[in-house]
């Protein structure tokens, strides 16, 4: 009997060589992004941060329609005096921020530079990787870590909208038309189970 040569697609024995390995590629996406290019934003305007009266203010942001898992957010939060600490909360979209439906919380972090002076945005990489659902809002707060934080969330340069300051208790008053907090926040793209 003569020898037969199989001849298979090279995709195919790629594809063949391939079986067995799990490692996956997840791609990433930039879920919201208001800063301008080379990440920059407003230096001499923003929303306080402050302990005492206590306040926080808080930006929506809506995932496109491909769900992530949280990577990374970028704030660029200045310090006013040496009581510098803040904390960032990602929390689901209740008519408002919603503070029962916490997800993820980064906590005592210190601003990169005082207000009105040039300083880099900061990246903070997420712990929990929370799911985000496409085509779903969620709000990214900027609060005061103790009763003597005194910050600055500075603005967009973009002219981006939406904002809410909160008070102590949970109370946020929305302000849709008030030019938002620069921030950025990326995912890589969920699995799907």
């Amino acid at each position: 009997m003569p020898n037969r040569r199989i001849r298979a697609p090279f995709g195919l024995l790629f594809m063949m060589a391939g079986i067995g390995v799990s490692s996956v590629a997840h791609s990433q996406i930039t879920v919201y992004n208001n800063f301008t290019n080379g990440d920059g934003f407003n230096l001499g305007f923003g929303q306080n941060v402050t302990g005492t009266p206590y306040r926080g203010a808080a930006s929506i942001f809506t995932v496109g329609s491909t769900a992530v898992n949280l990577k990374n957010v970028t704030v660029a939060v200045s310090a006013t005096n040496s009581n510098m600490f803040f904390d960032i909360r990602v929390v689901a979209d209740n008519f408002g921020p919603d503070d029962t439906h916490i997800l993820e919380t980064f906590s005592s972090l210190t601003p990169n530079g005082g207000f009105t002076t040039t300083y880099p945005a900061e990246t903070f990489n997420s712990v929990a990787t929370p799911f985000l659902a496409a085509n779903t809002s969620y709000w990214l707060e900027v609060l005061p870590t103790n009763s003597s934080t005194a910050d600055v969330w500075n603005l967009n340069a973009t002219g981006a909208k939406s904002m809410a300051v909160g008070g102590s208790g949970g109370l946020w008053a929305v302000a849709s038309l008030a030019t938002a907090p620069a921030f950025r926040v990326v995912g890589t793209v969920a699995s799907v189970p």
